[in-house]
């Protein structure tokens, strides 16, 4: 984890047929399926119950950090909160199982709040949501997939809210302040909805007021129009659908 690989995949090991592995499985006292996918099922000083925690974990990761999108933020989480990878993990794992499931990055949302909610200072966490936010609709807008939660606005562009201004956050980030605790301190509280987008291949945000958010949000009109002209002038492109 400490080289941020971009997609991590961890997964049981399987003894196939026909590989050196099989030939020595005996000798080396693994205890495996008999059919496919040949899983393995215990090990020496591994045993069931370390393999289904450690394929809880698997899981874990996979949904919060390969799916949630998270490597750009994920090593700020962790210093800000003292935890190795694996106790993130696993700290999220009680989070999923205590909590009903939903998309990913209102999942995170709650998680990175529930995880600074009894510390010194809350306000990491609403700094972390935000981050989930951003980040979860860029990667997506960057993947061409579907955003996980906020409405599209068109190819390059969607609608989600934020506890800070989203601008102010990425000019920080921008000039080098990468710890939760200074951006806390730094940033203002400001509820809001923004547009993330792509332009030019950059993510970019940009800070709606209550007024234009309601446009977006609405049917069509000619104010609406209006706003996706505006918009498309500084290279934002929104649908006016």
């Amino acid at each position: 984890m400490g080289l941020m690989p971009n997609h991590l995949d961890i997964f049981r090991l399987s003894v196939l047929p026909g590989t050196r592995l099989r030939e020595t499985a005996a000798g080396l006292g693994l205890d495996y399926q008999p059919d496919s996918p040949y899983r393995v099922l215990a090990a020496p000083g591994f045993g069931g119950a370390d393999l289904d925690r450690a394929g809880r974990l698997a899981r874990s990761c996979d949904l919060f950090y390969n799916q949630g999108r998270a490597v750009p933020w994920f090593a700020l989480l962790l210093s800000a909160l003292e935890l190795t990878p694996a106790e993130c993990f696993d700290r999220f794992a009680d989070y999923l199982d205590a909590n009903p499931p939903g998309e990913i990055t209102g999942l995170q949302r709650g998680f990175v709040r529930e995880a600074f909610r009894d510390g010194p200072n809350p306000r990491q966490g609403e700094v972390a949501a935000d981050l989930a936010s951003f980040f979860g609709c860029s990667g997506a807008l960057a993947e061409a997939a579907v955003p996980d939660g906020p409405p599209r606005l068109g190819p390059q562009a969607c609608l989600a809210g934020f506890n800070h201004d989203p601008e102010a956050l990425l000019e920080q980030l921008g000039a080098g302040i990468t710890e939760l605790e200074d951006l806390s301190f730094m940033l203002p509280p400001l509820p809001c909805e923004a547009i993330v987008y792509l332009r030019q291949g950059e993510p970019g945000a940009r800070t709606l007021s209550a007024a234009e958010a309601g446009l977006l949000r609405g049917p069509g009109g000619e104010g609406r129009k209006a706003l996706v002209r505006a918009l498309a002038g500084d290279g934002i492109m929104v649908s006016e659908a």
